[in-house]
């Protein structure tokens, strides 16, 4: 039997050093190798990537804060919070240094610490404290937008819409920076996605907007400069699908990745088509008229969770589409059963969060709409009709708490019809 004498306190504090250095060498390893590609979901950007890796050898604060990200991912929760935190603080105090300065490298490395500070913050379920990096990052980026890598603003753009579609009443910060996306002029995925993003930011701020105040009103009183604008971004996105397919005609799809970033554009265009084409009808029914295009989304969804599910886990993706949103949007607006029950299903296992949005919590949600909606209606009723306008819920708020894994829910309905009282549900759910 050997023995072995304790350490000393230096000792003890030594062999934590390395060992904490040594983890810091795998994160960085880790970040390089495999998170950085992850992040982008199911839309690779390789460009983006370059830049990242870029600031990573070159700036202090971004090593720290991508390997506290990726500490995140590779440690169990209670062993990673201690060494995570730290990192982090350190490449907090580190950006505030970068922030003084005003060369464009300094400008850029100060963004991608935001969008990491994003991502990290997300991880932590801290949705406040990741919103204000955000916002940081897109006053930089509105304010020095002509300066910039157009890859680096376009990640900006993404996470700005994404805030947009979660957060209600909030307007993308970056819509009136953006070129209007221009017709025929889609000649790779990479220029595809960056129009289509430029829709979405149009669309997310006509929905937050001037939509979210004249959809209710009387029809007789709707300015003709608002309809011109719900009838322009339809346009717009039927343009887009237009070109895609055009794109897709002279450069077919030749591997998994690309496909599954064919499908996921897809997805997001069709969603937004709904949207637009609907987004100045008070009654429910509307939504009757797109079952194809449900249909569309709940199978292109399919397929990319297949294929997320088969592949390799390696994180949560915050930029770029994921299948959450077009899903959500899906289970709560379309009243075919089967195909409600099918993207309910499909959000619950979604393995990962993708930003803000939580499969599982959108799953739950989803369910309580759907459950209110068909109380008191018999499994015969709904097997041979829809639900009736005065039973379906017009919105749906949430207020999420991730670390909790809770939210309340508010349903808003119209039971006596559009000139009727409104009235407002409250449930709460977990998972």
């Amino acid at each position: 039997m050997s023995m072995s004498l304790p350490r000393s306190r230096s000792q003890s504090r030594d062999s934590d050093a390395r060992a904490d250095t040594d983890f810091e060498l795998q994160c960085l390893n880790a970040f390089r190798h495999h998170f950085l590609a992850s992040i982008s979901g199911f839309t690779p950007n390789p460009q983006l990537d370059r830049l990242v890796l870029q600031a990573l050898y070159q700036e202090t604060c971004v090593r720290y804060i991508a390997v506290a990200v990726t500490a995140h991912q590779l440690r169990a929760p209670d062993a990673n919070s201690v060494f995570a935190i730290h990192m982090y603080r350190q490449g907090v105090r580190a950006f505030r240094e970068l922030l003084s300065r005003q060369d464009k490298g300094s400008i850029q490395a100060a963004l991608i610490c935001s969008m990491l500070g994003v991502c990290f913050e997300l991880m932590q379920g801290a949705y406040t404290e990741a919103r204000l990096h955000l916002e940081m990052g897109l006053h930089v980026v509105s304010s020095f937008q002509a300066s910039l890598d157009h890859e680096l603003a376009n990640a900006f753009v993404q996470l700005d819409v994404q805030g947009s579609s979660f957060i209600e009443g909030r307007l993308p910060r970056l819509t009136r920076h953006l070129a209007q996306p221009a017709p025929s002029s889609l000649d790779s995925l990479e220029s595809a996605q960056s129009q289509l993003f430029r829709c979405l930011s149009q669309l997310w701020s006509f929905l937050r907007g001037a939509a979210d105040d004249a959809r209710y009103s009387d029809p007789a009183d709707l300015p003709p400069l608002i309809a011109a604008q719900a009838q322009g971004i339809s346009l717009q996105l039927q343009q887009w699908g237009r070109d895609f397919k055009a794109l897709l005609e002279s450069n077919p799809p030749k591997d998994a990745p690309v496909h599954d970033h064919v499908r996921a554009l897809s997805c997001h265009h069709t969603a937004a088509t709904i949207q637009a084409a609907t987004a100045l009808h008070a009654e429910e029914l509307i939504y009757d008229q797109f079952d194809g295009e449900f249909e569309s989304i709940v199978s292109l969804s399919r397929t990319l969770l297949h294929s997320k599910l088969s592949g390799p886990s390696e994180g949560a993706a915050f930029l770029g589409l994921g299948v959450v949103q077009p899903l959500y949007f899906t289970a709560t607006r379309c009243r075919v059963r089967r195909l409600r029950n099918e993207a309910i299903r499909l959000l619950s296992e979604v393995p990962e969060s993708e930003g803000v949005w939580s499969g599982v919590a959108m799953a739950q949600v989803s369910a309580v709409v759907k459950s209110l909606e068909e109380k008191g209606l018999s499994e015969e009723f709904l097997e041979q009709h829809r639900i009736p306008e005065t039973m379906r819920v017009h919105s749906t708020g949430t207020d999420i708490k991730p670390v909790q894994r809770s939210s309340e829910v508010c349903c808003s309905l119209l039971p006596e019809g559009p000139k009727g009282p409104w009235q407002h549900l409250l449930f709460q759910v977990t998972w």
